[in-house]
């Protein structure tokens, strides 16, 4: 995978119902590669506007997660320093980044599970790994998980602990920003602004 050594990867991570879908459709408005629309989940009625999953790269980190006894809404993380058989999941995952990033010099991946995930895709990427850590008020996250899961507000707290402890663990050395999601609400333009410069990107202002 040495073609891939100069290209930039950007992961969207964050607790599920945090605000991860509304960062990369900022990123998808600027052109960022996401996907071919085909190879998105579609909308549905919890998310009209899209989810911006890629459909390759969730299956995938749902496969890494069962690789643990685990699932999305667990409350603890992988221990990747367990000797668990991940051959099938790497062999996958590298056939999929050389496909999305054959023709793209910047890509973004966004789920939720990649929080939990990342280091298994740091060993699969050569290029330069960039994170967006979006957070959002844990009781507005609960509210938004009892409409849609009918989860109790202890076991939404639960799962959002695990995901903020997991992930301020798994992005040690990695290029991150961390994004609110109130703040993007409040104040978009200085908001988006503030992601495309740690992307190195230039702001058109047509986009907003």
């Amino acid at each position: 995978m040495s073609e891939n050594k100069d290209k930039t990867y950007i992961y969207i991570i964050g607790m599920h119902r945090s605000g991860t879908s509304l960062v990369a459709n900022l990123l998808d408005k600027v052109g960022i590669y996401l996907g071919e629309s085909d190879d998105l989940l579609p909308p549905n009625f919890d998310n009209r506007y899209g989810f911006y999953e890629n459909k390759d790269f969730v299956e995938i980190n749902d496969s890494v997660l069962k690789k643990f006894d685990l699932e999305w809404d667990s409350t603890e993380g992988p221990d990747f320093d367990k000797d668990i058989e991940l051959t099938k999941e790497k062999e996958i995952a590298n056939k999929f980044i050389k496909g999305i990033s054959s023709e793209n010099n910047i890509v973004a991946f966004k789920d939720p599970r990649a929080t939990l995930t990342l280091p298994f895709w740091e060993k699969i990427i050569e290029g330069d790994i960039k994170v967006l850590f979006v957070r959002r008020n844990p009781l507005e996250i609960s509210d938004s998980l009892k409409k849609r899961n009918s989860f109790s507000r202890k076991k939404s707290l639960s799962i959002w602990e695990n995901y903020i402890r997991q992930g301020l663990r798994n992005i040690k050395g990695l290029d991150t920003l961390f994004v609110n999601y109130d703040d993007i609400l409040d104040n978009p333009f200085p908001n988006f602004v503030r992601i495309l410069k740690f992307l190195d990107m230039e702001y058109d202002e047509t986009i907003l």
